[in-house]
């Protein structure tokens, strides 16, 4: 139809330059008329011509294919004209800081970060708590004095690779992140420099097979399974951490960074999940007997929570999970199997000891701007992957490793009235039960024994000094109350700018000793941060 009308307008347009030519040749017509015609006619043309345009353009609307509506995102989305490949011209929306490659789409993400911390009592920590090690004010320095801290360790990188051109509807991705939290390493020092090495986060790549059969690969190193996850399946970028800005989360939380490889099975608004993740034991008191020697060659390697010696392991962890996905929520259910070993001495050969833990994540919309998540885990081997690190298993007077149960539990709300501005407010606690305990030979054995001393704990440095075993107690129990938010400055092509504050109260209890004494240590800590995200 619209070429149609533009055809009648150009036959139009031709009659009225040849109505306009017979008129001039006419001689008995006066110079002025025939100007005036002429004018006109030009007038008359220049309209029609302006007509035809605009139907030419409408045309051109008309035959163009629908573009598809975008996902919705934080950052508003920049428009690039790309061709879609194959010869044929497009048109594609891309996010900022997204690139075509070929069939690949190539997206760069992080963020700046510029953080403070203070705290009441010196942990000699960066912007990672190390909640377990709370000192007692009679441990010196790190006990009576306050810190503060400034830091920009937390800023991250990213960079992400999805090709969605695989047969049978398969894409595939991958995905790297790293930022600057590792252990200290030569020329990262606070008095000039300041230079701090960076350290891998994540690294992994994943093949979903599309269509009917629901499956997705992951292989490399990414959140473990057990961590909480958010909205359907369980692919990579799915974990719904708190959103505070302690880089160690809440207490209660179970979570871990480490190499695994993981099959998801996609039924709906249910999944099924395993994955075999890299073991590592975190030992408490797994002290050898008299006369026992272990010959176990470990190394020192970086972290952002201290040095930890690499264990002896041969079997991979494994977990399990099952998630349902429906309006009112999300819930998981997850299992965990552990392998703990230790050098068998003069025995030869090691002895092994096995754990088993399970819990449930769950997050539920209360309404449209109120979020509540909730989460409980229990078993034994729970430590390393609880935010608080407490130890996973120990060793009794025989030298042979028993698994330590514990307890982690946390539960949040989450306000978020607007895209501009959220707040939260967290509560978690980790405990452990004793394990291994026994005294032979003068020596002290397995985790949370009541011989350990705690007299001393809130007496005066001057009894440290002397070198007394005063306040040597196991950790039994972490707790931690969180408070924040977070506000954006601003939000536009640019990018978003956003400040977050955080203020937290923290207590570590002590198992009890021989006397009834299960002292407690605590700390205020407050945190800021201001981030800019690019992309």
């Amino acid at each position: 139809m619209v070429r149609g009308r533009v055809a009648g307008l150009s036959r139009v347009a031709g009659m009225l330059v040849w109505s306009g030519a017979v008129a001039l040749s006419g001689g008995a017509q006066a110079q002025t008329s025939v100007q005036e015609q002429i004018g006109r006619i030009e007038i008359q043309i220049a309209e029609l011509q302006a007509q035809i345009d605009r139907l030419k353009n409408q045309s051109i609307v008309e035959a163009a294919p629908a573009v598809p509506a975008l996902t919705k995102a934080v950052v508003p989305p920049a428009i690039a004209e790309l061709s879609t490949g194959g010869g044929a011209q497009g048109t594609e929306l891309l996010k900022p800081g997204q690139i075509r490659v070929g069939s690949s789409l190539v997206s760069l993400g992080g963020f700046v970060d510029a953080s403070m911390v203070f705290r009441l009592h010196n942990l000699m920590a960066d912007v990672g708590t190390p909640f377990a090690s709370l000192p007692f004010q009679s441990q010196g320095d790190v006990g009576r004095n306050t810190e503060l801290r400034g830091s920009a360790r937390a800023s991250r990188l990213s960079l992400r690779i999805d090709d969605g051109n695989g047969p049978d509807g398969a894409r595939l991705s991958a995905y790297g992140e790293i930022d600057f939290l590792g252990e200290v390493g030569d020329g990262a020092n606070m008095r000039q420099v300041n230079g701090y090495q960076p350290r891998l986060r994540q690294a992994w790549m994943a093949a979903d097979s599309g269509g009917d059969s629901g499956f997705l690969l992951l292989a490399g190193q990414a959140y473990s399974l057990v961590t909480p996850g958010r909205g359907k399946g369980m692919a990579g970028l799915q974990e719904a951490l708190p959103p505070v800005v302690d880089d160690q989360a809440v207490v209660g939380t179970d979570f871990a960074r480490q190499w695994q490889v993981r099959l998801v099975k996609d039924l709906g608004p249910v999944s099924l999940g395993v994955s075999i993740e890299n073991p590592q034991t975190l030992w408490g008191n797994a002290i050898m007997p008299n006369g026992f020697t272990r010959f176990v060659a470990t190394s020192v390697p970086h972290s952002s929570l201290g040095t930890t010696p690499i264990s002896l392991d041969a079997v991979p962890d494994v977990a399990f999970k099952l998630t349902l996905d429906k309006s009112f929520g999300q819930f998981e259910l997850f299992g965990l199997s552990r392998v703990f070993r230790l050098d068998d001495g003069p025995n030869g050969g090691t002895v092994s000891t096995t754990s088993l833990a399970g819990g449930v994540n769950a997050r539920v919309p209360v309404s449209t701007n109120l979020d509540l998540s909730g989460s409980f885990s229990y078993g034994t081997g729970l430590g390393r992957y609880g935010a608080a690190q407490l130890p996973d298993a120990t060793s009794d007077s025989a030298g042979k490793p028993v698994a330590i149960k514990a307890l982690h539990a946390q539960a949040g709300l989450v306000y978020h009235p607007s895209s501009r501005w959220s707040a939260y407010l967290f509560g978690g606690v980790e405990m452990a039960n004793e394990a291994g305990t026994d005294n032979v030979g003068g020596q002290i054995f397995g985790y949370g024994n009541p011989v350990r001393m705690n007299d001393g704990c809130t007496g005066s440095v001057t009894a440290l000094e002397r070198g007394l075993a005063f306040c040597n107690g196991d950790t039994q129990r972490v707790l931690e109350i969180a408070a924040g938010g977070w506000w954006t400055l601003h939000q536009g092509l640019q990018g978003r700018l956003q400040i977050g504050s955080q203020v937290g109260y923290v207590r570590r209890t002590l198992f009890a000793d021989l006397n009834g004494l299960a002292p407690s240590a605590d700390n205020w800590l407050l945190f800021t941060s201001l981030r800019y995200t690019p992309f």
